[in-house]
């Protein structure tokens, strides 16, 4: 027998499958980070974890290539979800780099869509997106004990980009808020930075900042020791990034003693005055 022949095709055939395996993984991780806005998504996605990933359910690993009952810690194998209780519960997909759910506690009981180079730190994102919370993704973030903890527990924060990286640096943030915050990134980072910002409250109506799509742009401000910890209004610089700028105005309203007809005097909030020749369209009495 040419065993030099068959070990080729043993090769060949080990390739297929660990091919067919990948694929398997990028299709269900895509579905999991599937409603990242396209305008944030671009350093975002399964691509951003060079060094592989997994998908967690519960804490759980579940795949052909592990044994039933193989938790996320196990299969990490150091290569992630490092320290005492790290990645209990959690659901997502986590980046086998070394450098994401590493600390005691960390990602535990979290669910957070993907998650890389991220969430560093004795209770870092402990319970961020708990609670049918919504996290799609967390990257180059949330890097300090108890940093992003309880972040949109119960509420929405769809992106962290570059942000929280502190000790308790966006704890709570969005907690049972579920209007949420579209986008924080290169904002946050210093001491209880934007700890429980919007927390509890409808930011719709009560923070005041630049708003995208999906809720409101955090970008390049609160770097500072508690900066915008418990505010419901933003400071000025906050959202001059990806959010997308307001639609042209319709100019100054033209003054009331242009329109000649009572029916569109009235329809313009002005007053219809006089009568006859001497009618006219004035400025609204109040």
């Amino acid at each position: 027998m040419n065993w030099s022949f068959a070990l080729r095709i043993i090769v060949a055939m080990i390739g297929m499958a660990n091919s067919k395996v990948q694929a398997k993984l990028g299709k269900k991780a895509s579905a999991d980070i599937g409603i990242l806005s396209s305008s944030h998504q671009r350093h975002l996605g399964p691509s951003t974890c060079r060094n592989g990933f997994l998908i967690c359910t519960n804490g759980m690993f579940y795949n052909g290539n592990a044994p039933p009952g193989t938790t996320c810690a196990e299969y990490c194998n150091g290569q992630c979800c490092v320290g005492e209780n790290a990645c209990d519960g959690f659901s997502g997909t986590i980046c086998r780099d070394r450098k994401t759910c590493v600390g005691k506690n960390s990602c535990r009981g979290a669910r957070i869509g993907l998650v890389g180079n991220a969430c560093r730190g004795a209770d870092a994102c402990l319970y961020a997106g708990a609670a049918d919370g919504t996290i799609n993704a967390i990257e180059r973030s949330c890097v300090g004990d108890n940093a992003c903890y309880n972040t949109a527990n119960g509420g929405d924060v769809r992106v962290i980009a570059d942000g929280c990286n502190a000790d308790n640096a966006c704890e709570g943030v969005a907690m049972n808020n579920p209007d949420g915050i579209a986008l924080i990134r290169d904002a946050c980072n210093d001491v209880q930075a934007c700890s429980y910002l919007a927390g509890y409250q409808d930011i719709g109506g009560d923070l005041n900042g630049t708003t995208s799509g999906s809720g409101y742009v955090i970008e390049d401000c609160c770097n500072s020791n508690a900066g915008c910890a418990g505010v419901y209004e933003l400071p000025a610089e906050c959202g001059n990034g990806d959010a997308p700028a307001p639609a042209p105005g319709p100019g100054p309203a033209p003054s009331c003693n242009t329109y000649g007809n009572k029916k569109i005097c009235e329809s313009n909030f002005c007053t219809w005055s006089g009568s006859g020749k001497n009618a006219a369209c004035i400025d609204p009495v109040v």
